[in-house]
C-alpha cells in the first residue's frame, strides 16, 4: 500500500522506511529477519535495499523529478479548500480556479476533491498549480490571493513546494 499513496514521493518514503526497518532488524547478537507482503513484487523499489545502492535510488528519483517537472525541479504550489458544507467549498474553487488559470507559465490542475476528501467533518477540495520553470510560482499568485475572499464557513490553505499531496 505504501507504494500506491496518490503521491509521486510514495515509493521514495515507503523505500526510506523499510530501510530502516531493515537496519533496525540487523542489530544484535542474534540479528534478525524482514518480511515483506507486497502485491507488487516486480517493483523496483523492492530489489534496492543495500546501503550500497542507496545513491542510485536517489539519483535515479531526482532524473525522474526532473524529467516530469516535479519538485524540486519545478515548483508547485497545492490550494486547499476546506469548509463544513460541500457545495460552498466547491463553488469557492471554481471561481479561485478561474482567477489564477489566466496566470501565465502556470498549469492549473482542478479544482478535484483531495484523496481523503472529507476530515474531522470538513469537505475538502484542492487545486495544484505547476509552475515548471519556476518563473511565477509564488509571487505572482500572491496579488491574487491576497484579493479572493473564501465564502464564509470556507478556509484557504496554500503550500508551496507541498511534502504532503494527501
Amino acid at each position: 500500500l505504501g507504494m500506491s499513496m496518490p503521491d509521486f514521493r510514495a515509493g521514495e518514503r515507503w523505500w526510506q522506511q523499510m530501510v530502516q526497518v531493515m537496519g533496525r532488524c540487523g542489530r544484535g547478537k542474534r540479528g534478525g529477519r524482514m518480511v515483506i507482503q507486497t502485491r507488487m513484487p516486480d517493483s523496483p523499489w523492492l530489489a534496492r535495499f543495500r546501503e550500497s545502492e542507496a545513491l542510485a535510488v536517489l539519483d535515479e528519483e531526482a532524473s525522474l523529478r526532473r524529467q516530469f517537472a516535479y519538485p524540486p525541479f519545478a515548483r508547485w504550489v497545492r490550494l486547499l479548500l476546506q469548509g463544513r458544507r460541500r457545495e460552498r467549498v466547491w463553488q469557492a474553487s471554481e471561481k479561485l480556479a478561474e482567477q489564477v488559470r489566466g496566470m501565465p507559465g502556470c498549469a492549473v490542475i482542478g479544482p478535484m476533491a483531495c484523496p481523503v476528501e472529507r476530515m474531522q467533518g470538513d469537505y475538502r477540495v484542492e487545486l495544484l498549480l505547476r509552475d515548471p520553470g519556476r518563473r511565477c510560482l509564488p509571487w505572482r499568485l500572491r496579488p491574487m490571493l491576497e484579493a479572493f475572499r473564501p465564502p464564509s464557513g470556507v478556509a484557504l490553505k496554500i503550500d508551496v513546494d507541498p511534502v504532503d499531496m494527501m
